[in-house]
């Protein structure tokens, strides 16, 4: 959601909380957040407290105040957009189908947090760690979640519903982005995955993955994404716990 406030040019101040350290179990922040989740948005203007990126996504895209959108002003686009980030989380036919294919991509962004997180567990685990087998399993799932995105920006193609395949070549295959010609909420809920993956060693520019390797150095570029990277990546060496990935 820093990328997205970034994008939107929305002035904000940005709290870095550390759940090690017990921020997300305060008083303070349980407070505002009961369920201890974040991102966590508080907007005093409007007196707005909000908790889970889809809320305040739709929240920023919704609110007059704001002065730009993420999502593309396209239905069709737009449409795709969330699919995608549903996939890095209806008064009308249109609107429905609009929500249908955005909540697909918002749950694919999370298939790759969820494999992350299971090839983490897998490579800390005292027992697993050296078990080849266990090794070998995670390393292939994760490549081949992470070919699936290699496949989006090379050649989109429709998702498992063919009735959503218009939907899917609205998206042309020449684009620099996950959904049309502009980034969009899609891309920034999928790149802090992304540079997670390259973070803990997973090497993105090996040859594999050309396009996924050339659209995650086309956002590292972009300033959103300069003043919202991580203090502490600044200061401390990148790790090599997925190098063998």
């Amino acid at each position: 959601m820093w990328i997205v406030l970034q994008e939107m040019g929305i002035t904000h101040r940005v709290e870095i909380l550390d759940a090690g350290r017990g921020d997300l179990k305060s008083a303070h922040f349980r407070a505002l957040s009961p369920r201890g989740k974040v991102p966590l948005l508080v907007d005093h203007v409007n007196n707005t407290t909000l908790a889970e990126s889809q809320a305040i996504l739709v929240y920023l895209e919704t609110a007059s105040t704001f002065p730009a959108a993420i999502l593309p002003s396209s239905p069709m686009l737009r449409a795709a957009a969330l699919v995608r980030m549903r996939r890095t989380r209806a008064r009308s036919l249109a609107l429905f189908l609009t929500l249908l294919v955005l909540q697909m991509r918002m749950n694919e962004s999370t298939y790759l947090a969820g494999v992350f997180r299971e090839a983490r567990r897998v490579l800390t685990s005292d027992t697993e760690k050296t078990d080849g087998a266990a090794v070998a399993g995670v390393a292939a799932t994760l490549r081949e979640e992470l070919q699936r995105w290699e496949g989006y920006l090379a050649s989109p193609s429709s998702p498992s519903a063919a009735s959503l395949s218009s939907l899917e070549r609205s998206s042309d295959q020449r684009n620099p982005w996950l959904v049309g010609f502009d980034l969009s909420a899609a891309d920034a809920f999928l790149f802090p995955w992304l540079a997670l993956l390259v973070r803990m060693g997973f090497r993105l520019d090996d040859g594999t993955l050309p396009h996924l390797a050339a659209y995650y150095h086309r956002l590292c570029d972009r300033p959103s994404i300069v003043k919202s990277w991580p203090p502490h990546w600044l200061t401390s060496p990148p790790q090599t716990l997925f190098a063998a990935l």
